[in-house]
């Protein structure tokens, strides 16, 4: 894991940004099951998904020495988030 890190190529950036999506939502929706907890009325909560990906973003931002690994990340999290957030229209969530 720690050679994914320190790799700069925009591949690792879509990896590490899937993973710690998937790995966060994951996470969510063990703890909707365990609660017995309806998932069509919490899908919100899945938004908590966008929280590691955003300090890993951060993380690369700061340091400045992995430029290709950063708009991979960048890239990644735009096209997730957008995703969700349409995903979140369709379903009637978020209305304007």
């Amino acid at each position: 894991m720690r050679k994914l890190l320190d790799r700069n190529s925009i591949i690792a950036g879509v990896l590490l940004t899937l993973a710690s999506e998937v790995s966060a939502a994951l996470l969510v929706l063990c703890v909707l099951l365990i609660g017995r907890i309806g998932l069509y009325e919490h899908l919100r909560w899945f938004g908590a998904a966008f929280v590691p990906p955003l300090l890993l973003l951060r993380h690369y931002a700061k340091g400045q020495s992995h430029p290709l690994t950063l708009k991979g990340v960048i890239c990644t999290f735009f096209v997730t988030f957008v995703a969700f957030m349409w995903m979140m229209l369709k379903n009637h969530y978020i209305t304007f």
